[in-house]
Formats: C-alpha cells, structure tokens, sequence
C-alpha cells in the first residue's frame, strides 16, 4: 500500500513540476517578444500607423483630396496607404513586377516605381500616401 501512495506522490510532483517550469517559461517567453516582432507578428492598425509615422525611413506621408494629381520625379517610389488612385502615367508596380499603364487603379499597399519624370497618381477619393522621392 505504500508503494501504491509513494507512486501517485511522485506522479503528483513529476506534473506539478512541469506544470510549474510550463508555466514560467510562458511567462519568460511572453516577456521578450515586443509587439510586432518575430516572436509577436500580430499587430494592430493604430500601432502600424503610429510605427510609420515614427520611421526615418525617408518617406514623407501625403494626403491628396478627389481629383488631385501627385506628380513625382523619375526614380521615385509611391505607396498608395488609404482610398483609391488611379496611375496617372505609367508605372512600374514592384510589388508584383510588371508595368502599369495610365488610367488602371492602383492597389493599396503596393510599392509603385517612376521610370519617368510626371509619373503618379490621380486620386479618386481621398488618398494617403507616401512618398520616397520628389514632386514633379
């Protein structure tokens, strides 16, 4: 009968202990990942806008109003951030890889490259974007 109780003591304190070393290495795993992390990748969008807003990165943050025209010099990058644009002249879209002609609407969160002087967006709504680069 001893051995029976010895048994389920030591069963007892074998879970105890890995729930107790579980537990804490949770704790000491959730402490290191910072927001936005690799250990934390989930972020929300007031974080993301606020973090953009912070970076010198050398993007500067624009908003256009309907029917604006943005107009950029050869060799700038544009990122379409809110509401809808349409390329004004001819563009190459980086994220996908392929040449946008005038008139086709851009895509949100997409990386868009001037290959020419007077490249850009017209706006449909109004737009937040930014801007790696100078205005033309």
């Amino acid at each position: 009968m001893k051995t029976k109780k010895n048994k389920f003591l030591l069963i007892g304190a074998a879970v105890l202990t890995g729930t107790l070393l579980f537990c804490s290495g949770m704790q000491v795993g959730a402490a290191t990942n910072e927001p936005g992390s690799a250990g934390d990748p989930l972020i929300t969008l007031s974080y993301l806008e606020q973090r953009l807003e912070q970076t010198g990165n050398g993007y500067q943050c624009l908003t256009l109003k309907k029917g604006e025209n943005l107009s950029v010099s050869q060799g700038s990058q544009i990122i379409l951030y809110t509401g809808t644009a349409s390329v004004l002249e001819n563009l190459i879209d980086t994220t996908v890889g392929s040449l946008v002609s005038g008139g086709t609407k851009a895509e949100k969160y997409h990386s868009y490259l001037a290959p020419a002087d007077g490249s850009g967006f017209t706006a449909e709504t109004t737009c937040v974007i930014f801007l790696s680069g100078e205005t033309y």
